[in-house]
């Protein structure tokens, strides 16, 4: 078996991604790869903490837990679920239908695309009338 170590820079950001033996502990590794106060290591596994560290997302040492990259600058951090979310609620699945949807940073809405008779129908999401436009 293995384990995993997010190496931690100065501002809690998620640099690089370590994989080590098992037997490995938190004070071993900081000895491995030499913990300063550049950097430190924290142990990140699904039985570990919530969330797997991803690269060039963040560690929220008060909480003690890992924090994806923001996907766009409009998005802000729920500190309950600790997810980014939109200004704009995301369509469910169910309102989504067939639609793979995104998010279009400009014009800060959702967008959703379908194919209809093969063709490509790209609609906006109008959340006050719960309806593509």
């Amino acid at each position: 078996m293995v384990k995993k170590y997010a190496k931690i820079d100065s501002l809690n950001e998620v640099v690089e991604i370590y994989v080590v033996d098992d037997n490995e502990t938190q004070s071993s590794v900081n000895a491995l790869f030499g913990s300063t106060d550049l950097f430190t290591y924290r142990e990140t596994g699904p039985s570990i903490r919530e969330r797997l560290a991803e690269i060039t997302g963040s560690y929220d040492p008060s909480n003690d837990v890992f924090i994806n990259k923001k996907p766009y600058p409009s998005w802000t951090l729920n500190n309950s679920t600790r997810e980014w979310e939109a200004p704009v609620t995301e369509p469910t699945d169910e309102q989504k239908g067939s639609r793979v949807c995104s998010w279009d940073e400009s014009n800060q809405q959702w967008l959703g695309e379908e194919f209809v008779d093969g063709s490509s129908v790209i609609q906006a999401w109008n959340p006050e009338t719960s309806s593509w436009e």
